[in-house]
């Protein structure tokens, strides 16, 4: 009986070790190159492959439309306002009017908001909103309203 087992595990094993044998073929070679291009063509010749005369990427560049550069933007820079109004309507929501008639509303429910006559200062935050700092209570985004 522990003859036909051992005979049984040589049997699944013989198949394996030559599986591992076969997955060192002519790309194990290709592993060790650091150079990014240089393994690519490694690899490309191991398969059989050839490269492209022209860089695919430079081929999608080419149909996709140009976009901003947004290494050269630079934010507006901070503003000092003062609060003319504050009106809360129904709802919850709150409109905060300065003295220059800019409307700010802030995106998330205030516990505080800044009081009429408070000095207070936006600046830019991210996609499109701003922050607004009062001097005396803790910052938060907001909106301007056209």
């Amino acid at each position: 009986m522990r003859l036909v087992l051992l005979a049984f595990a040589l049997a699944l094993c013989t198949p394996m070790a030559a599986h591992a044998q076969d997955a060192q073929g002519p790309e194990h070679a290709c592993v060790t190159i650091e150079n990014d291009a240089q393994r690519l063509a490694c690899y490309d010749a191991a398969n059989g492959r050839t490269p492209r005369a022209e860089p695919a990427l430079a081929h999608e560049r080419s149909l996709m439309p140009s976009l901003p550069n947004l290494s050269s933007y630079t934010p507006p820079p901070p503003r000092e306002l003062e609060v003319a109004r504050v009106v809360r309507r129904a709802g919850g929501d709150v409109s905060i009017i300065m003295t220059n008639h800019e409307i700010w509303t802030p995106t998330t429910s205030l516990r505080r908001p800044p009081q009429v006559g408070e000095h207070v200062v936006i600046e830019a935050g991210a996609v499109g909103y701003y922050v607004l700092r009062p001097a005396n209570g803790a910052a938060f985004q907001v909106r301007r309203q056209d």
